[in-house]
């Protein structure tokens, strides 16, 4: 059974997250079409996360005009 997560708890818990890849110094990219970018905007609101964010690839962003390689984590 799945708990259920209030925004408060999603929020921090993306904090703790994001943290832990800029100790770590992994990077971080997202593919997102469902959530319209919600995932990179939790991952963006921790400060420093500029360090890890590579790139967001949205459905939007399908079009071949703006298509590029995308490496999700390293």
């Amino acid at each position: 059974m799945y708990k259920s997560l209030d925004e408060n708890s999603i929020r921090k818990a993306y904090h703790q997250l994001t943290k832990q890849f800029i100790e770590k110094k992994l990077t971080i990219s997202t593919m997102e079409s469902a959530t319209s970018g919600q995932i990179a905007s939790l991952i963006t609101d921790t400060e420093g996360a500029s360090s890890i964010f590579l790139d967001l690839l949205s459905h939007t962003a399908m079009n071949p005009k703006y298509s590029r390689g995308y490496l999700l984590i390293s």
